[in-house]
């Protein structure tokens, strides 16, 4: 069973990826990873939340990524969790100004909290909520309700549309609620935060030549250039990420929740042979040309390879 979701995940890597990205154009705004609902009469009059609701309905149960890219603090609302209260309420984006949520959210007393309600009166009484009674000992539920209206009361006709799509396809929310966990890496951006240098290379081996053999030094050379330019993309120092090298590799843009059935595997060609890196995704097999020292070099070389393989990757 494992190995049968892996190859209907690989098998629809790019085409999953694509569909997930036209979905979070249509539907959600805000920075990668970091989305809430736009709101949209028009959208929600031709009911196009709840078709994209069954689409990523759809990609979960094909073994693909979900929507991995809503706000945490939304999925924690749409899931009916309990939020942190030592959050960033500035990465939280909204059409509205967040920052007086902020500065309620840092009154470390009774005094600064009530000047603050004070100063924002007007401002707390257009979201619904009475300034008098609110106290600096209830100052977490305060926080916790304006955050709730801002991004998700607002849009609420929009996130139930998309949910009633999502529910539709194996009751997909309702064991969301039973288990939001279990769901977290589907709708938000946990691989940028797991997947590293260590988690990656954790994942492939290299078949390298003979031990002493003169193919074994060169093979070094640019196990040496690659590992390099891994690093590079986990420190955000060149233009691609592990996840353009994961999918350039594979075929898959993110780990399945499953893992894969096997490791990725490197090969090495001679130059007369190839230059640039050539991925194989069917066997999950990167061919990489033995005896490059220059860093750099390969470094444009592999971006060169991802770039132009416009997410379409050979067997």
């Amino acid at each position: 069973m494992k190995n049968e979701s892996f190859q209907k995940y690989k098998a629809n890597g790019s085409e999953n990826k694509l569909l997930t990205k036209a979905i979070g154009e249509a539907i959600l705004y805000g920075p990668d990873g970091n989305k809430v609902f736009i709101h949209d009469g028009d959208k929600l009059e031709t009911k196009m939340y709840e078709t994209c609701g069954k689409l990523t309905g759809y990609i979960l149960l094909n073994g693909g990524p979900g929507l991995p890219m809503i706000n945490t603090v939304l999925y924690a609302f749409m899931t009916e969790q309990c939020i942190q209260q030592n959050l960033d309420v500035s990465k939280i984006p909204s059409t509205d100004d967040l920052t007086y949520i902020d500065e309620i959210l840092k009154c470390s007393n009774s005094d600064d909290f009530q000047k603050t309600i004070d100063k924002h009166f007007e401002t707390i009484i257009d979201q619904g909520l009475q300034p008098m009674k609110c106290q600096f000992e209830k100052k977490g539920e305060v926080v916790t309700y304006l955050l709730k209206n801002a991004i998700y009361y607002r849009h609420h006709a929009e996130i139930s549309q998309f949910v009633k799509g999502l529910n539709s396809v194996g009751f997909l929310y309702d064991e969301m609620l039973r288990e939001p966990q279990a769901f977290l890496s589907f709708f938000t951006d946990q691989d940028s935060k797991t997947l590293d240098f260590d988690s990656f290379r954790r994942l492939y081996k290299v078949n390298f030549s003979a031990e002493g053999s003169n193919n074994r030094i060169q093979e070094k050379d640019t196990i040496y250039c690659f590992e390099t330019v891994l690093m590079d993309c986990t420190e955000a120092e060149t233009e691609v990420t592990l996840q353009d090298v994961l999918l350039f590799w594979t075929g898959a843009n993110s780990v399945p929740p499953l893992g894969f059935d096997k490791s990725f595997e490197i090969n090495f060609v001679t130059a007369a042979d190839k230059r640039l890196p050539v991925a194989h995704t069917c066997g999950m097999i990167l061919e990489l040309v033995r005896g490059i020292s220059d860093a750099d070099l390969f470094k444009n070389d592999m971006i060169k390879a991802i770039k132009w393989s416009g997410g379409f990757h050979s067997c």
